[in-house]
């Protein structure tokens, strides 16, 4: 098990070779954003304490609980949630959303390769693979299972802010969480997202609903001249 110490010593390695990509890219479109191999679990008692949990959260679906001291904005429908190191500064933050998903009902460890290649595919898809700075890599806090990766961001076309995330998808819902931090502080704050994340209680994770199957036509009534068809139709039933 890595340490966390470990862990963001290893994307720091991980964002030399994702700025490489990206350099090595050039003109000729989006390079694809680089997946690691390997997976990152977290110790939750590594991480920073979190304050009191808040209600019930996305219809009911989750319970999340801030880092403990931080500010807690007012509702926006940008997000779920958000906290806020200080009210007075605008950085560093960490916001939830949520949207539905189609692709995986629930990330485990089971799949959780697969989630990291198709959040790869759709950051190529969409052209931000550019400022991609990690590689994308599966990690593990506590109940959370998924991803993490960090693009850096830019605010009134010149300030440069770092954006951390750490996605998963519960019950067909994708959640992200990000922190946004001023350039060069990103990995003191980091543990913070991960604190949040490893908090967070999913109350309906559950398996997928049950396709429905295709209506079957009656067969069509045997007659005594074709006992074979006699056969058929009841192993059928």
């Amino acid at each position: 098990m890595k340490t966390l110490s470990q862990f963001l010593s290893t994307l720091l390695v991980s964002m030399t070779i994702g700025l490489s990509a990206a350099l090595l890219s050039g003109c000729g479109g989006p390079a694809k954003a680089p997946v690691s191999k390997e997976s990152k679990t977290l110790r939750v008692d590594e991480l920073p304490k979190l304050g009191e949990p808040m209600e019930p959260l996305d219809d009911g679906r989750i319970v999340v609980a801030p880092p403990a001291g931080w500010h807690i904005p007012s509702r926006d429908s940008k997000w779920i949630v958000r906290f806020k190191a200080s009210s007075k500064l605008r950085y560093p933050t960490i916001m939830l959303t949520a949207e539905d998903y189609e692709d995986v009902f629930n990330v485990s460890n089971d799949n959780v390769d697969e989630f990291a290649e198709q959040v790869s595919a759709l950051l190529e898809q969409d052209g931000k693979t550019a400022r991609l700075a990690d590689e994308i890599t599966p990690v593990e806090v506590k109940r959370f299972v998924g991803i993490t990766y960090r693009r850096q961001g830019r605010v009134n076309k010149t300030k440069v802010i770092e954006r951390v995330f750490a996605e998963t998808v519960v019950a067909g819902r994708k959640y992200t969480l990000e922190l946004r931090a001023s350039k060069g502080t990103h990995d003191r704050f980091r543990p913070y997202l991960f604190a949040v994340a490893g908090g967070i209680q999913f109350l309906q994770a559950e398996a997928p609903p049950a396709q429905p199957q295709p209506e079957e036509k009656p067969p069509a009534k045997p007659t005594p001249k074709k006992p074979a068809e006699d056969s058929e139709y009841e192993e059928e039933l």
